[in-house]
């Protein structure tokens, strides 16, 4: 009688090659799997499985009730009502060494930090994250109006602390300090797209800038645009609205700015803008010759440089940036003036050693001459260090050394007081032996 061999698949193997059949499958197919792998089971497995299964019971927050017999917006006014009214309350507390060590991971940390904790004394986070949680629901059933309103009370209120001098919590603190452990940046989107939906004109881009300056300016617009599957009404007139608002804020929310345009109408959008605005909006100009570049249109990207370039109101670093940009494309299509013209730029904008350096590729005396005449004239426009070495590999050497001497003079006296400037001065000396050695001066 031969006996077969029974070979028994282990537990990890088999549920790794479960994980593999099953991680392709859709819900529906998974449920027709489930049913069919039940038809093998044992009479004494069916009363494990089913609690294996079974969902636990889940102690239902108050709130959850009230909004099975209420609409969300009614839920929540009643609640912005109870804070109004002081029945909620944060405070400040001491917490001991074992609440720090689990807060920050480890007991060095404790010393560095604040001893204070705040504390959700009655439990309003809880309600808070439920409403949050419906907010989502109502937005994808398209019940734009409601959930605006809603989202309009949860960041519209401040709840006082108690107990020491510090400012009053919103929305925002609740997050920022893991009360709420939903994702800050996603909720404001989907502020943002109720918005979006409810609100027009320039109500509407307002509206986006302060939901904009909750989330650090850090949503694009784009992103905010697929979360929906409804168009944003009048888009091409929002994006021209939202446009002009940040053009006419523009510092800080430059990215911002290049988003929009990006989102009206992409590249071709961008090139139309900066024909208009680039001379005021720099960045808009370093945005366009780098995607161009990206993009591979570089006889473009190198037109719209030397373009920037011409702009006497492009100034400092963003005229370095253009200038960098200039240099690299330049010597992508060997296009020597255009190189020419970005070393030159790139130094006087920039009065730095790096840039300093590659006139020396120029191979022309004088326009080496010109440069260090505009350097001298702005000497002190320049890192008193790069200017020194900048004098040294030009061979003014004499220059140099007084320099230095005198610059020795003054740091002996404070040399206890400011260690730096000692540190500094052997850098100096150590760096320009080493240039010397490595351009055969």
């Amino acid at each position: 009688m031969i006996r077969k061999m029974v070979i028994f698949i282990n537990k990890d193997d088999f549920l790794s090659e479960l994980n593999e059949i099953i991680k392709e499958e859709s819900y529906e197919s998974l449920k027709e799997l489930f049913l069919k792998f039940a038809l093998y089971m044992d009479e004494e497995m069916y009363e494990s499985a089913l609690k294996a299964i079974r969902k636990p019971v889940e102690i239902i927050p108050s709130i959850k009730v009230e909004l099975d017999n209420a609409y969300l917006l009614d839920v929540t006014l009643k609640l912005c009502k109870e804070i109004e009214g002081g029945e909620y309350e944060f405070t400040y507390r001491y917490g001991d060494r074992d609440d720090y060590y689990d807060y920050y991971g480890d007991y060095q940390n404790y010393r560095d930090y604040d001893e204070l904790f705040l504390k959700d004394e009655n439990g309003l986070c809880e309600k808070i994250v439920v409403i949050i949680e419906a907010c989502k629901n109502y937005l994808f059933d398209k019940k734009y109006e409601e959930v605006f309103k809603v989202y309009d009370l949860l960041f519209g209120f401040e709840i006082e602390v108690y107990g020491y001098d510090h400012d009053d919590v919103d929305l925002t603190d609740l997050f920022r300090q893991y009360f709420i452990k939903s994702d800050l940046k996603k909720v404001l989107m989907y502020y943002a797209y109720s918005a979006l939906m409810v609100l027009r004109g320039e109500e509407r881009c307002e509206k986006i800038y302060d939901i904009e300056d909750l989330a650090g300016y850090n949503i694009d617009i784009a992103d905010v645009e697929k979360i929906g599957e409804d168009d944003i009404p009048d888009r091409i007139e929002f994006a021209d609205e939202w446009i002009n608002l940040l053009k006419d804020i523009y510092e800080g929310v430059e990215h911002l700015l290049i988003e929009a345009i990006k989102f009206k109408g992409g590249t071709q959008c961008l090139k139309d803008f900066v024909s208009k605005f680039g001379e005021d909006c720099p960045d808009t100009y370093i945005d366009l010759i780098a995607t161009l570049k990206n993009e591979n249109n570089l006889n473009e990207a190198i037109k719209f440089a030397m373009e920037g370039l011409d702009k006497e109101k492009i100034i400092d670093k963003k005229r370095v940036e253009i200038a960098d940009l200039a240099y690299d494309i330049g010597n992508k299509i060997a296009d020597d003036i255009a190189v020419k013209r970005s070393i030159i730029e790139g130094f006087k904008s920039s009065l730095d050693l790096s840039h300093f350096i590659r006139l020396f590729q120029l191979n022309d005396e004088k326009i080496m001459k010109d440069m260090v005449k505009y350097m001298d004239d702005r000497k002190d426009q320049a890192s008193l260090k790069y200017y020194l070495y900048m004098h040294f590999l030009n061979g003014n050497y004499e220059l140099v050394l007084n320099e230095c001497k005198e610059y020795k003079d003054k740091i002996i006296t404070y040399r206890d007081k400011y260690p730096r400037h000692v540190s500094f001065h052997k850098s100096l000396r150590e760096n320009m032996v080493k240039a010397k050695f490595d351009l055969k001066i």
